[in-house]
């Protein structure tokens, strides 16, 4: 059972992560002066 647990946070932090950097990096492009879209 614990081992479940700890999969399922570490593939939701993962998950989480992979999500934001994408994110995060439009968001700094966007708010450096580039409105190319």
């Amino acid at each position: 059972m614990l081992m479940t647990v700890i999969i399922t946070l570490v593939v939701v932090v993962g998950v989480a992560v992979f999500m934001a950097v994408p994110a995060m990096r439009v968001n700094k492009a966007e708010s450096a002066g580039g409105e190319d879209q």
